[in-house]
């Protein structure tokens, strides 16, 4: 009987683990449909270009938790390199990856409808 609480418990984990991933995936795709339609050549008004809109500050930011120049700014057409940035970006400030908090990182000066639209979306 203890054997199978165990495979029980284990599965659990193992579900939980697989929806926090998908949940953390469509988050990023979520933050990309309303930053930038999804469009990796996508241009903003304030600096910010590419897939998920990615600033030169943030770039500059992400390598310097990398401890190295491991991305250019051109890297943030890219939308792999925009979401290896996103997610460095994220586990260093949001280790826990809590929605609203990954949300309110990536773009601090958003508004509750930009917030709600993200969610909506989820």
């Amino acid at each position: 009987m203890e054997h199978k609480k165990i495979i029980f418990v284990i599965l659990v984990l193992i579900i939980s683990v697989n929806c926090k991933a998908i949940t953390w995936t469509k988050l990023v795709y979520s933050i990309a449909k309303i930053e930038s339609n999804q469009n990796s050549k996508a241009i903003g008004k304030h600096n910010d270009v590419g897939f998920l809109q990615l600033t030169p500050v943030y770039v500059k930011e992400v390598n310097r938790i990398c401890g190295k120049r491991k991305y250019t700014l051109r890297d943030r057409y890219s939308i792999r390199k925009s979401i290896e940035m996103f997610n460095i970006y994220q586990s260093h400030y949001n280790p826990h990856h809590l929605i609203k908090k990954a949300i309110r990182l990536h773009n601090p000066k958003a508004s509750t409808k930009y917030m709600n639209k993200i969610l909506a979306l989820l």
